[in-house]
């Protein structure tokens, strides 16, 4: 597949899991699919899906701005940021209507067009500061 087909497919990932479309992008993993999410343990597709839920329950508005798509080969990497409003439970935190925005990378390795693999890292400790959760440090 192209580079121009595999970034459009990144950025098809991106704007499906926005839009909450978790049905359609099962469509676009492999057989065997593998997320490697910071602070999680590696899961297949159900598990991945069941963390961006709870990340959508908690942020219904939450977006993704890609800022950067580089490709290697089967490897298309995502730099950007992820945002929305903390309005739903999150990691047992109650919503506190905070905006949240955090850097994020990902690593999208693909074969035959479908995802077959991610590695997700974002700043999580900065999300927890932002939402009040953990101290920020002193200016």
């Amino acid at each position: 597949m192209s580079h121009e087909n595999l970034k459009a497919t990144t950025q098809r990932i991106y704007e499906l899991m926005d839009q909450q479309n978790f049905a359609a992008l099962r469509e676009l993993t492999a057989p065997g699919f593998t997320a490697h999410v910071a602070g999680n343990l590696a899961t297949k597709v159900d598990g991945w899906v069941q963390l961006g839920q709870k990340f959508y329950d908690g942020f219904p508005d939450g977006k993704f701005q890609i800022e950067h798509l580089l490709q290697d080969g089967d490897k298309v990497v995502m730099r950007g940021r992820w945002s929305g409003t903390h309005k739903g439970p999150f990691h047992g935190i109650a919503a506190t209507g905070k905006r949240v925005e955090v850097t994020i990378i990902c690593i999208n390795r693909f074969a035959d067009g479908k995802l077959v693999e991610v590695w997700k890292e974002f700043d999580s400790l900065g999300m927890m500061q932002q939402l009040g959760a953990i101290p920020a440090p002193p200016r």
